[in-house]
C-alpha cells in the first residue's frame, strides 16, 4: 500500500447522459488490459496538453468485491509506452466526461466507442467517507458496482453483439 492509492467506486449504467457542456474536463482514454496480469496500459488524450502515458494495477481488498480496491499508477515515456504496447491486451477506448455534483464528488461519465458504442457509464468515487451523495444525479440506471461485467477488464473483452444482449 505505500505507492497505491485507496479507490472506492461506485459504478452505474447511464440511461441520460449529463450534457456535455457541464463537464468542467473531458478526456479520450485508450485502455489496454495487458492478458495473464492484473496490468492496464492507459493513454490519455487532453485537448492543449500531451499525451499521458501511465501503467495501471488494480488490487482488490476482497477477491469478489470490486468496489474498493488500491490502485498503483507508474508514469511512462513514449519508449516504454510503445514497448508494453507490444504485448497482448484487450482494449477499449471511451470518452470521459468530469462533472462535478457537490462539494468533493465528481462523476465520471464514460461514453464507450467501437465494439461498446452505446455504452455510458458513470463512475463516483466515494472516497474516505464511502458515503454516496445524497443526491444522484437523473438519469442514472442501476448500481452495477458488483457487476463483473462492468469491469474495465471485462468490458475490454466484451463485443457488440454480447454487450447488447
Amino acid at each position: 500500500m505505500k505507492y497505491a492509492v485507496v479507490e472506492r467506486e461506485h459504478r452505474f449504467v447511464v440511461l441520460t447522459a449529463p450534457d456535455p457542456s457541464l463537464a468542467v474536463r473531458t478526456l479520450e482514454i485508450d485502455d489496454r488490459y495487458l492478458h495473464g496480469t492484473r496490468l492496464r496500459l492507459r493513454r490519455v488524450r487532453e485537448a492543449g496538453a500531451p499525451d499521458v502515458l501511465k501503467l495501471g494495477q488494480k488490487v482488490r481488498f476482497e477477491e469478489h468485491d470490486p468496489a474498493a480496491l488500491a490502485h498503483t499508477t507508474i508514469y511512462l515515456d513514449a519508449a516504454e509506452y510503445d514497448a508494453l504496447s507490444a504485448l497482448p491486451g484487450d482494449r477499449v477506448v471511451k470518452t470521459r466526461h468530469h462533472v462535478p455534483l457537490d462539494v468533493g464528488h465528481v462523476l465520471a461519465v464514460d461514453r464507450f466507442h467501437g465494439a461498446l458504442d452505446g455504452l455510458v457509464l458513470a463512475e463516483l468515487d466515494l472516497g474516505a467517507d464511502r458515503v454516496l451523495p445524497p443526491t444522484l444525479p437523473h438519469g442514472l440506471g442501476p448500481d452495477v458496482t458488483q457487476d463483473e461485467r462492468f469491469t474495465g477488464a471485462a468490458l475490454a473483452r466484451t463485443d457488440g453483439e454480447t454487450l447488447h444482449a
